[in-house]
C-alpha cells in the first residue's frame, strides 16, 4: 500500500510537472530562453544592459543637475523674509515739548537704490452690536534714495502741534484724516520697501496719553515690550 502511494505521488509530480514545463515553453519561457539567459549572464555577471546603463546615467545627471540649480530654486519659490534695515527702534514719550513724539531710527543692513518708509495703521473701535479694527490706513513717512550698508535712518512717525492738542501719523503735511485719536488704541506696522518690491515689516501699539507724566503725547508698545524673556 505504501508503494503504491510512493508512486502515485511520483507519478502525479512528474505529470503536473511536465504539464508545467509545456505551459512554460507555450509562453516563450522554454529550454531556449533559459539557455539564452543564462548565456548572458555569464557574459555580463552584473546583469547591466545597455538601456539599465543610460538610465543610471540619466538618473545620476538629473540629480547633478538638480544639486546645483537647487539653492537658486528654493531662494525663488522659497524667498527669505526681507530684510533692509536692523536694529530698529522707536523713540516716544520722552520729551513733552516735541512737535515729533515718535520717531524710528533704524540702521541699514544692505545697500539699495530707493527704500521706501511707510506706516499702516488702524484703531480699535466699538458701535451698538460692533467692535473692532478699522479698515488700515497707511501714509508714506520718506524716500531714501541710494541706501548704504550701515547708513542710519530717522524719520518722523508722529507728529504733533505744539500744545499737544493734535497728534497724527506722518510728517506736518500729512495731518488731515490720520488723526491719532484719545482713548482709542491704535496698531500700526512701518513698512520698508525696497526697490526690488519686497517689504520689511516692523509692528508695534500706539496710546494717546497726557503731557502731566511720561509717557508724554503717546506711548508705544512693541513686540519686545510683550516678550516674557530674560530681561
Amino acid at each position: 500500500m505504501q508503494f503504491l502511494k510512493a508512486f502515485m505521488g511520483t507519478f502525479a509530480g512528474k505529470f503536473f510537472g511536465g504539464i508545467a514545463v509545456a505551459a512554460l515553453a507555450l509562453i516563450g519561457f522554454g529550454p531556449e530562453y533559459w539557455s539564452a539567459r543564462l548565456l548572458k549572464l555569464a557574459s555580463d555577471p552584473l546583469g547591466i544592459s545597455l538601456i539599465a546603463a543610460r538610465a543610471i546615467f540619466l538618473c545620476a545627471a538629473l540629480a547633478l543637475v538638480a544639486f546645483l540649480t537647487w539653492p537658486a530654486i528654493k531662494r525663488r519659490i522659497w524667498r527669505a523674509p526681507a530684510c533692509y534695515v536692523e536694529k530698529i527702534g522707536l523713540i516716544a514719550g520722552i520729551d513733552r515739548s516735541t512737535t515729533t513724539p515718535v520717531r524710528l531710527i533704524a540702521k541699514a543692513k544692505t545697500s539699495t537704490k530707493r527704500l521706501k518708509i511707510a506706516v499702516e495703521y488702524s484703531s480699535f473701535g466699538r458701535a451698538v452690536n460692533w467692535a473692532g479694527w478699522h479698515l488700515p490706513r497707511q501714509v508714506l513717512l520718506q524716500t531714501v534714495d541710494d541706501v548704504m550698508a550701515g547708513q542710519d535712518i530717522r524719520v518722523v512717525v508722529v507728529t504733533c502741534d505744539a500744545a499737544a492738542t493734535e497728534v497724527w501719523w506722518g510728517g506736518p503735511n500729512d495731518r488731515e484724516g490720520n488723526w491719532v485719536q484719545k482713548s482709542k488704541k491704535h496698531r500700526a506696522r512701518i513698512k520698508f520697501v525696497g526697490d526690488d518690491g519686497d517689504v520689511q515689516y516692523y509692528a508695534f501699539g500706539l496710546l494717546r496719553t497726557s503731557l502731566d507724566e511720561p509717557p508724554f503725547i503717546v506711548e508705544v508698545i512693541t513686540e519686545a515690550d510683550l516678550s516674557f524673556g530674560e530681561q
